[in-house]
């Protein structure tokens, strides 16, 4: 339960991160195309089970046989800031993926990466990636777009309101 919200802690950070970047730069975004030929069951269980076996693929790989090995030859802080960088360009074959995302993906790692290692576990960072993975994909499914678009903030750009949300 504490690695559980930790992570959750972990994972908001990383979406305040995203969102002060989005306050500087033009921000990629993914687009739904028409799906209103798919029937919703078939488009929830589709949209589910791919978040799902993502996030399980994913944490067992990058965590479980990745990670492990680098951490005991090289420690926790390499084998996760390596697993990050190794992390962000896989997830490059995403429409919406460009080098501006990389401190969100190395912040996202870094929080799975830490808990696999804090816990012994890749369950706690599986849990989080799968059900992230799905909300992800309801929220695509619902806006018609990703949360990662481009950011809806006045005014963009470095300002008083930038500095209240990095505090």
């Amino acid at each position: 339960g504490a690695a559980i919200l930790a992570g959750i802690l972990g994972l908001a950070t990383s979406l305040v991160l995203i969102r002060l970047i989005g306050r500087l730069v033009s921000m990629p975004h993914e687009q739904v195309g028409d799906v209103t030929a798919i029937p919703t069951i078939t488009l929830l269980a589709t949209a589910v089970m791919g978040a799902v076996v993502a996030g399980v693929a994913e944490e067992v790989s990058f965590r479980g046989y990745m990670q492990r090995p680098i951490e005991q030859r090289h420690g926790p802080v390499a084998a996760i800031l390596v697993v990050g960088l190794v992390f962000g360009f896989a997830h490059g074959t995403h429409v919406a993926w460009s080098l501006i995302l990389m401190p969100y993906y190395l912040a996202v790692a870094a929080t799975y990466g830490a808990l696999a290692w804090l816990t012994d576990s890749v369950l706690p960072s599986l849990v989080l990636h799968a059900a992230g993975n799905v909300l992800g994909a309801f929220q695509l499914l619902a806006a018609h777009r990703s949360v990662l678009g481009p950011a809806r903030v006045t005014p963009p750009g470095v300002n008083a309101r930038f500095f209240v949300n990095l505090g």
